[in-house]
């Protein structure tokens, strides 16, 4: 079985896009995307100790790109022309909420764009 996609069910794994994003602003997409995949398999590994979990197997290297697409799926993200990915207004609040440790209200606006913001796009509704 070849799968070709997946959706990303940790939301973490998106805090750690926004971070990346945020702070490699004017950096290229390659580079953007490395980091990302880096900072992804760090934190997968630091759970999987905490839980006491085997490590995780793979190298991660495709999940940045991944993380990053969704980003961009979310309208968190917009991909430049001829450069990396910029965070969006909306992006750039999720960012906010989640440096000023208001986790709550950071977790509801990810959930709810990631499970009603695709529902109404296909209905045309957005």
């Amino acid at each position: 079985m070849n799968i070709t996609s997946f959706t990303i069910t940790d939301v973490g794994y998106h805090y750690i896009g926004l971070r990346v994003l945020a702070a490699l602003a004017t950096d290229q997409r390659e580079q953007q995307i490395a980091t990302v995949s880096r900072n992804v398999l760090k934190y997968a590994r630091d759970n999987a100790l905490r839980l006491q979990l085997p490590e995780p197997r793979g190298n991660f290297e495709t999940i940045g790109k991944k993380v990053c697409q969704e980003l961009v799926h979310f309208e968190f993200a917009q991909l430049v022309r001829g450069g990396g990915y910029q965070l969006t207004a909306e992006g750039n609040r999720v960012l906010d909420l989640l440096n000023s440790k208001q986790y709550r209200l950071c977790e509801r606006s990810v959930r709810e764009v990631a499970c009603t913001g695709r529902i109404l796009r296909f209905a045309g509704r957005s």
